[in-house]
């Protein structure tokens, strides 16, 4: 049921799974979607929260600047490939 899901609102391409981990999220890049609906159902097996990444990458990572040292960066603006949907965030 996932990778249909998946197959449905991700374009082909990178796609990130994520959850959360300490301050931030564990980040994995996966290179199919099939790949990516198999880690985010080993990680529902495993009772973590899941997330996925709505766009898909350029490259598995980009160098950036966080908190003013150089270090690397996966979901940014300027390292999103493709989108296959227009996403909504409303708060009422």
């Amino acid at each position: 049921m996932t990778i249909e899901f998946l197959k449905k609102v991700l374009p082909e391409g990178l796609i990130v799974i994520a959850t959360p981990a300490g301050k931030g999220f564990k980040q994995v890049v996966c290179s199919t979607v099939e790949e990516a609906a198999a880690q985010a159902d080993k990680l529902d097996a495993s009772g973590k929260d899941c997330y996925f990444g709505l766009g898909s990458l350029i490259e598995p990572f980009v160098m950036g600047t966080k908190d003013g040292e150089p270090g690397k960066e996966i979901r940014v603006g300027r390292n999103i490939a493709n989108m296959r949907c227009l996403y909504i965030d409303l708060d009422v």
